[in-house]
């Protein structure tokens, strides 16, 4: 078995995420989360879905750099659509609003 920093696996799989045509920064907010998955144990979820994720890119399954819409809204609440973008980056999206909302609430 080989070992690698989790810096370097960052940037390795912020790389072929670009490559298969992920915009950037949610390549670099979809690496993180998969390092950090494994980083803790959570294999399924690890580094070995980066094949996977290329695979559903090409199969137009998940569509990086889909638009993030807000379909309903509240002041405390908001339903989202992350037209079959990235998890990762929807649940980032969604948990910012959600701060946002948090903090104006109070």
């Amino acid at each position: 078995m080989r070992y690698m920093p989790a810096a370097e696996l960052r940037r390795i799989g912020t790389l072929l995420l670009d490559a298969a045509g992920s915009p950037h920064e949610e390549s670099e907010i979809v690496s993180d989360v998969v390092v950090r998955a494994s980083l803790v144990g959570h294999d399924s979820h690890g580094i070995w879905r980066f094949p996977s994720y290329v695979e559903r890119i090409k199969s137009g399954q998940l569509k990086p750099g889909a638009p993030f819409e807000v379909e309903r809204e509240t002041r405390a609440m908001a339903v989202v659509n992350g037209h079959q973008g990235w998890g990762p980056v929807i649940a980032y999206k969604s948990m910012q609003m959600a701060i946002a909302k948090a903090r104006d609430c109070s």
